[in-house]
């Protein structure tokens, strides 16, 4: 009786080794072909927003800062897709989807429609315009990540050029007044210097040429004595003879 006891305690304890060995064994073929977990397509700390509907817009602003008077510029902006089969917007050429904005305005650019679950990214940057040198922008550049889920909804995340997250598309741009002309300075020359002291001549309100001036006054002098005395000589002579006579 004790042996077939033992025996029969011997088999329990294989059955059981067995049993746990399946269980294991089948929980390891579970996990290796079962269908992996669904993640959340963005991660929350680097999402910029969860748009969740399929087709969707996407909206840029621009801020310029300039003298009142100045007419607002018009700048030009390129979408480029960096994989290839990534939907564009209606309009887009082979190199991109172009697109202007003029002064502080914004626009919404799209619509990006998706038919199949992925991830697709994008480049949005300001042209460089040779013709505006005088312009100074704070951005030129933002990285556009879209995530498509098995149910077709949309993720999105934009992204600054140092990898930050970014809450809206803003391109902002600044006028520079530029520099006038150089203009070099003058020699400087020490001022002219009169007979007598001081720098500036005697004026008596009147350009003209004082040796002139006094040649004039002397010239009328002696003109006027000759008319004053001549007269008078000559009655002398006419009376001196009518006494003679």
């Amino acid at each position: 009786m004790g042996a077939k006891r033992g025996i029969k305690l011997k088999i329990k304890a294989y059955a059981l080794k067995v049993f746990l060995a399946a269980s294991i064994l089948w929980g390891a073929a579970t996990a290796v072909f079962a269908e992996p977990a669904q993640t959340a397509p963005v991660d929350p700390e680097q999402r910029a927003s969860i748009l969740g509907n399929n087709p969707f817009s996407l909206k840029v602003e621009q801020v310029f800062t300039g003298p009142e008077d100045m007419e607002p510029p018009t700048f030009t902006y390129r979408l480029r897709p960096l994989e290839t089969g990534a939907p564009m917007p209606d309009g887009s050429a082979h190199d991109g989807y172009e697109f202007q904005i003029t002064g502080n305005d914004s626009l919404y650019i799209g619509q990006f429609s998706y038919k199949k679950q992925g991830a697709y990214s994008y480049d949005l940057s300001k042209m460089i315009e040779t013709d505006k040198p005088d312009y100074i922008d704070k951005k030129r550049k933002y990285k556009i990540e879209v995530y498509v889920d098995e149910e077709l909804m949309t993720g999105v995340a934009v992204m600054n050029e140092d990898g930050t997250k970014a809450e809206t598309i803003m391109f902002e741009t600044v006028y520079r007044v530029p520099p006038g002309p150089n203009i070099p300075d003058r020699p400087s020359t020490p001022p002219p210097y009169y007979p007598g002291g001081g720098l500036n001549p005697l004026k008596t309100g009147d350009d003209m040429n004082l040796a002139l001036f006094m040649a004039l006054i002397i010239v009328s002098g002696v003109s006027a004595i000759r008319l004053l005395v001549y007269p008078r000589k000559r009655r002398d002579i006419i009376d001196e003879d009518k006494r003679e006579s």
